[in-house]
């Protein structure tokens, strides 16, 4: 660019004075600091035999060296960011592995989430992978047997929810039923049954486990009616097996059977499944 004839105005043009530095609209100047750490390493670098650069650093020049086809730098990246040292989540290898076409990441990831992580909630796996995976990923546990005693999750009031009978909740307290009679919804009255599929979903939960059992941990103002898409209790109630007062920022519980089947889950079968992302990545 800086061989081309210039004008009369090629004191203005980009590049040919400190005052007016080339802007390079659309990345971020953290990104970019990054990946001139790599190329112009320090005599303290050299001298150490590494450069120190945060996980943040280090996918700021993943990012650059894709776009910009650096493969000895893009390969760096990679294999430094693989390490122990910076331990990528599943849900980071999911998406760096989607954004930064690396398939190894994306493969360890699915694989990982299809596993079930116990502390990974349904609307966090919405949120970091998007609907149509978070439902393909649900969708392979569910196959497994991983939500055997679970309902499949619904689009329910413009999101992505758990459906389920509120009668096989279960008291925080004594593990216990906490719901005996069917009762009306808080918010628009209608008759919401303890055994019947759809009459009520949930809206936030969190997926934990004991060395025995995996089970959803929902606050009680997070029950729905799936009819007015409201938090159908609004008040405490008291648990019927135990008779302690369950308040609304309280927990019940829904039991899920154990994730054991699950074990089988490989490379193959995340590839048939997601094969339209792979494809999408070249893989």
């Amino acid at each position: 660019m800086f061989s081309l004839p210039l004008s009369d105005g090629a004191a203005k043009v980009e590049g040919k004075a400190d005052e007016k530095p080339i802007h390079l609209d659309g990345y971020k100047h953290e990104d970019f600091e990054a990946l001139l750490k790599l190329l112009y390493p320090t005599l303290d670098d050299l001298i150490k035999g590494s450069i120190d650069l945060t996980k943040t650093q280090w996918v700021g020049a993943l990012k650059l060296s894709t776009i910009w086809e650096m493969e000895k730098v893009r390969k760096l990246a990679i294999l430094t960011l693989s390490t122990d040292l910076f331990s990528l989540t599943p849900i980071e290898k999911a998406t760096l592995g989607r954004g930064h076409r690396v398939g190894p990441w994306l493969e360890e990831g699915l694989i990982s989430l299809v596993k079930c992580h116990p502390d990974l909630s349904l609307d966090d796996l919405e949120a970091a992978v998007g609907l149509r995976t978070a439902y393909r990923i649900v969708g392979q546990r569910a196959k497994h047997g991983a939500f055997h005693s679970a309902l499949p999750p619904t689009i329910t009031d413009g999101g992505f929810h758990t459906t389920l009978p509120f009668g096989r909740l279960r008291c925080k307290f004594c593990s216990g039923f906490a719901f005996k009679d069917s009762f009306g919804c808080h918010g628009c009255k209608v008759h919401i049954a303890l055994d019947k599929e759809g009459d009520g979903y949930v809206r936030a939960s969190k997926v934990k486990s004991t060395s025995s059992v995996v089970f959803h941990e929902i606050e009680l103002r997070e029950l729905f009616c799936a009819s007015c898409c409201r938090s159908s209790i609004q008040r405490s109630i008291p648990c019927v097996s135990c008779k302690r007062t369950i308040e609304q920022t309280g927990h019940v519980m829904f039991f899920l059977d154990s994730l054991d089947a699950l074990s089988s889950v490989g490379s193959r079968e995340v590839r048939g499944v997601f094969a339209d992302e792979f494809n999408e990545l070249g893989f």
